[in-house]
């Protein structure tokens, strides 16, 4: 009974803070006809809780027939102030206070080990991306253990073989031979955009001359003669077509009038009037009325929402782990920027030389797509060589990875960003940035109820 088991077992182990599974499980070559090898520990205690049967037959879905059941030993042990085990009188079911993350952190470490074992397919990212990668060194141990008498070699049909051999010489084989200004004519020909227009009755000429030199190469290479590069030059010119349209531009470009803007610093904004081109709002100001870019005002409140400059950033967990496959520079900048990451929030754990854990991340990056977003950061990282700026070139680059703007804003939408930027910069707005607040000048329109 416990030699297929044994066979077909994969170890389990994974922890989350007071949260740990260890055990053993099988592949679905393992399974069952019957539900006599399950065993699952919590506390020690032996449970056939509903929640935790869920968990682990749904990590098997898509791998095990309706009449199968999985074999497993699991143990898991957390938090006695996190588990009521009051549930049932003798005691065999539990209900867990977090039963949602328990649920998810099974399943999760189990099919993680499913898939490293290649023994079902890649799950679909998550909304939340929180998709496990698959271990590709598995693979190739397996395949290292293949024995040689096993490989079939394909049966190769010899008819296409034949069919590319008798395939005549052409431009980029070993034996294609053609004269220097041939092949200069053709590339400065090609390089003016015509090379569609002149390719056929160029290789009617070549088929034609080829046929020729058949039967007398040395004659007919003297009969026909390549253009000269003077002729070349000729005929580019006269294929070339004048840019009148970049012509006309550059002189009225003189004439068109530039907008006047006018030089007063704003030391102040106040009350939103009105939303001017859907993602511009006119503001009250000192000394005159301003108009704020509220998409340059999301990507200042984000940027003081990832700047660690006043204290590190909150790391809030993951309710299950990012398992995420790492290269070599990689998990250098893991251990060499480890305490720039936890200022921001970011806690990643190195399980082995090729795979990382992402613990927790600051609220601004729960919603993102962790598993692409971790990975691209820790190579932005390993390019850096560490100069004294280093968090505000994190917190640049994290803004503008996970930076979205609306389309349009509404008036109260732009009320609330600009109070959460009061907020943020303790109302030291950046009032010199003029990508984000303009003075406004009214002295045309004005101008114009007198005329």
């Amino acid at each position: 009974m416990w030699a297929p088991f044994v066979r077909n077992m994969l170890k389990i182990e994974l922890q989350h803070n007071d949260l740990k599974l260890h055990g053993w499980i099988t592949t679905p070559e393992g399974a069952r006809a019957q539900s006599d090898l399950q065993y699952c520990y919590v506390n020690g205690r032996m449970m056939k809780d509903k929640l935790i049967n869920h968990a682990i037959r749904q990590s098997y879905e898509n791998s095990l027939a309706p009449e199968q059941f999985a074999a497993y030993i699991l143990f898991i042990d957390i938090d006695p102030h996190q588990v009521d085990v009051n549930v049932h009188p003798a005691k065999h079911e539990v209900r867990f206070h977090q039963a949602r993350l328990v649920h998810d952190f099974i399943y999760q470490a189990l099919s993680d080990a499913l898939i490293q074992a290649k023994s079902i397919d890649v799950q679909p990212a998550s909304p939340a991306a929180f998709s496990s990668s698959v271990n590709l060194d598995h693979e190739e141990k397996i395949t290292e253990q293949i024995a040689p008498e096993q490989t079939v070699k394909p049966k190769v049909n010899e008819s296409p073989l034949k069919a590319i051999e008798n395939i005549p010489a052409y431009p980029g084989r070993a034996d294609y031979q053609r004269r220097d200004s041939q092949s200069e004519y053709s590339a400065q020909n090609a390089s003016f955009g015509h090379e569609v227009a002149e390719r056929a009755p160029r290789s009617d000429w070549v088929a034609e001359h080829r046929a020729k030199s058949s039967s007398d190469k040395t004659s007919s290479r003297v009969a026909e003669k390549a253009p000269t590069a003077e002729e070349v030059r000729v005929y580019q010119a006269l294929m070339q077509t004048p840019d009148i349209e970049t012509d006309v531009a550059q002189r009225t470009e003189p004439a068109t009038k530039q907008p006047n803007y006018i030089e007063v610093k704003i030391e102040r904004i106040g009350k939103a009037i009105a939303i001017v081109d859907q993602c511009y709002v006119l503001v009250k100001a000192e000394p005159i009325c301003a108009m704020v870019s509220l998409r340059r005002a999301e990507f200042y409140k984000l940027f003081a929402q990832l700047s660690p400059k006043t204290g590190a950033l909150t790391m809030q967990p993951l309710l299950v782990p990012l398992s995420l496959k790492v290269g070599e520079q990689q998990l250098k900048a893991v251990e060499m920027y480890k305490q720039l990451m936890s200022n921001f929030g970011i806690d990643i754990k190195t399980r082995n030389k090729q795979t990382a854990m992402v613990m927790g991340v600051p609220s601004p990056l729960r919603q993102q797509n962790l598993q692409l977003l971790i990975d691209e950061m820790l190579s932005y990282l390993a390019t850096l060589e560490q100069p004294d700026d280093t968090t505000s070139q994190l917190s640049l680059w994290l803004t503008k990875k996970v930076l979205q703007v609306k389309s349009s804003y509404t008036l109260s939408e732009s009320v609330q960003l600009l109070g959460n930027l009061e907020q943020l910069y303790d109302g030291q707005l950046p009032l010199s940035d003029p990508k984000f607040v303009r003075p406004v000048d009214f002295t045309a329109t004005i101008a114009a109820f007198s005329s």
